[in-house]
């Protein structure tokens, strides 16, 4: 089960990025700009192979305001030559990792999520299994900063 500190919402997976990368995207990021948007996390399923080990998420439908900054974002990583996997966005939280496909529909109350900005995060990994660290932002509001909140999303 994943810790609730670690929960987060993947917008561009960079990989492993060396410090040069780290700087470029921090840049590419810091231009990158946001309207707030909610997100009604309503939906749940398993990526892996059939019913083999893979991860157990919650996710939602991709409003536009997402769907933009993702385009946005990922739009800026590649014009400053930042190397990123290009998967089709999915918006999914990471709820179990190593985790059987469950055999029944999963429910649960839908939760409501406002995202105003994002940040860039360095996954580790302890003993306990992954940790990730904020190392950059918030990006995403406007210059003034007057729409960045304590409720981050994670690049």
């Amino acid at each position: 089960m994943m810790q609730a500190r670690n929960l987060h919402l993947t917008l561009a997976f960079l990989g492993a990025t060396d410090a040069a990368q780290l700087s470029a995207a921090v840049a590419a990021a810091s231009r990158v700009r946001m309207a707030p948007c909610r997100l009604g996390i309503d939906r749940g399923g398993h990526f892996g192979q059939g019913r083999g080990r893979g991860i157990v998420w919650a996710g939602c439908a991709t409003p536009p305001a997402l769907s933009a900054l993702v385009a946005d974002l990922r739009a800026a990583l590649l014009a400053a030559g930042v190397a990123f996997d290009r998967k089709a966005f999915v918006p999914h939280i990471t709820l179990l990792r190593d985790a059987r496909a469950p055999r029944q529909a999963m429910c649960f109350r839908r939760i409501d999520w406002t995202v105003r900005d994002f940040v860039l995060v360095a996954s580790e990994r302890d003993p306990q299994g992954p940790l990730y660290r904020v190392v950059a932002g918030p990006f995403g509001a406007d210059p003034d900063g007057s729409s960045h909140t304590d409720n981050s999303e994670v690049m």
